[in-house]
């Protein structure tokens, strides 16, 4: 028999969308109120050649503990001009507010011949045997890994064809 793992309850925010965590409550009662879009939604705009028409925030996003900063990863689907299928490429943006994104030029992949572009992955590869790819990809953040290079793990979805 599997013994369910309480949540740790303390004093940080905690998100009562369910009971799993509250012993007893009397006299309230919860309203879910239907999501409205911002209007200035989408926030993180198709706006380079390499994010073609279709950005995903299967990504992740983390506030960066020393200076405070947004760091969002996500991903991009543009289309591979060799071969005109899609493919997707992991992109980073920073933020201070969450409104507002910078896509720095990170120099890290080759896209179309120039690295001038924030894709700091490409999760697709192709060879005469196989041809893979990465999907829904979530950046992890590790504060405990002390070498800095390394705080940041990758989680993804993997698949292979073999030709």
């Amino acid at each position: 028999m599997a013994i369910k793992k309480q949540p740790r309850i303390d004093k940080t925010r905690q998100l009562f969308v369910d009971d799993s965590i509250i012993a007893e409550s009397r006299g309230t009662h919860r309203t879910l109120h239907q999501l409205t879009k911002d209007s200035d939604n989408p926030i993180v705009h198709c706006d380079r050649p390499w994010e073609g028409n279709d950005i995903r925030a299967y990504g992740s996003i983390w506030r960066e503990p020393g200076d405070g900063q947004l760091r969002m990863w996500y991903l991009a689907r543009p289309r591979d001009l060799d071969d005109r299928r899609f493919f997707t490429s992991v992109c980073y943006a920073t933020s201070t507010d969450g409104l507002h994104w910078t896509k720095p030029d990170l120099h890290l992949c080759d896209f179309w011949g120039n690295t001038a572009n924030n894709v700091c992955f490409q999760p697709h590869w192709k060879s005469d045997k196989a041809t893979g790819r990465f999907d829904t990809v979530s950046i992890l953040h590790d504060p405990s890994e002390s070498r800095p290079l390394r705080r940041y793990k990758t989680v993804s979805y993997t698949h292979l064809r073999a030709h």
